[in-house]
């Protein structure tokens, strides 16, 4: 299950099968969703969501350092900043739980919440 909202107030509830895995240091997570096939990679300071689909996309959100986040479609090219809040594993239910926002020209455009739950 994959929760998610923003700063706008959209709210995201997405029901998907993935497997989870151990590769080295991270812990990972592949699912097909509604946006394409994705990966979220963990570590305790740092996650990596992978998207193949219409609008591929790969977000790397650290707490220790700010990131570029390329966004492509068919109307818009644009680098944006990613600079992760907060990264959350609950180990008794299995929750994950991140938080990350945009900025634009050192603007803030969005702040997102991302909840995943393997089951």
């Amino acid at each position: 299950m994959i929760k998610s909202s923003d700063s706008y107030n959209d709210k995201n509830y997405e029901i998907v099968r993935g497997e989870l895995k151990q590769s080295d240091n991270w812990l990972v997570y592949s699912y097909k969703s509604k946006l394409g096939d994705c990966e979220v990679q963990y570590s305790p300071r740092r996650v990596i969501v992978s998207r193949k689909g219409e609008v591929p996309a790969v977000i790397d959100i650290d707490l220790d350092k700010n990131t570029d986040f390329f966004y492509a479609t068919k109307e818009i090219r644009k680098k944006f900043t990613v600079v992760g809040e907060n990264i959350e594993k609950d180990e008794k239910t299995g929750k994950l739980e991140f938080s990350y926002k945009i900025y634009d020209n050192g603007i803030e455009i969005n702040k997102i919440t991302i909840s995943i739950k393997n089951y």
